[in-house]
């Protein structure tokens, strides 16, 4: 799969892919070849070659992920359904769901640069 975002800055192309055939709602790269995309079901895709090639990654959950966001090149978050928030320390090798009271549907997600705070929200 390959992704390439258009003349406008919301709308991507081949958002599908990498043997899935899953609609993808969030990218984020840290620089020009490492990122992380996600979608629906619980799709998490990694790619090390700046999106010419997506590995997937195994998410403890098939709620629909609408944002992702890495700090560096090991931590993560994604978040989504029924207040869904997946995390990993490793680069997305493992995800492990973080336990809230939250059921609202989560659609973006941000931290500080040092990961101290982190923000969720909704729609």
């Amino acid at each position: 799969m390959n992704i390439n975002r258009t003349e406008s800055p919301f709308k991507w192309t081949g958002f599908r892919g990498a043997g899935h055939d899953e609609d993808l709602f969030s990218v984020q790269f840290l620089d020009q070849a490492v990122g992380w995309a996600v979608g629906g079901n619980g799709t998490i895709l990694a790619t090390i070659d700046g999106g010419q090639n997506w590995q997937a990654q195994k998410a403890p959950t098939d709620q629909n992920l609408f944002s992702v966001y890495f700090l560096d090149q090991t931590n993560g978050w994604a978040v989504g359904w029924s207040g869904t928030i997946l995390a990993t320390t490793d680069g997305g090798k493992s995800w492990e769901t973080r336990e809230t009271d939250v059921t609202a549907l989560l659609s973006d997600v941000a931290f500080q640069p040092d990961g101290a705070k982190g923000i969720s929200a909704d729609r």
